[in-house]
C-alpha cells in the first residue's frame, strides 16, 4: 500500500503518476487520485 500526504490539489480531471527507477530506468509506479485535503492510496 502507498499513502500521500499533504500534496497540492489537482484538478478534478487529473491525476498524479508516481514513477520509480529500476535498474536505472524511469517506469511508471502508480496512479492516484487525491482527496481535497491532498491524501490518496493506492
Amino acid at each position: 500500500m502507498l499513502t500521500l500526504q499533504n500534496l497540492p490539489p489537482i484538478p478534478v480531471n487529473k491525476l498524479y503518476l508516481l514513477w520509480a527507477f529500476f535498474d536505472s530506468k524511469k517506469v511508471k509506479f502508480a496512479k492516484c487520485h487525491l482527496n481535497y485535503q491532498g491524501r490518496g492510496m493506492q
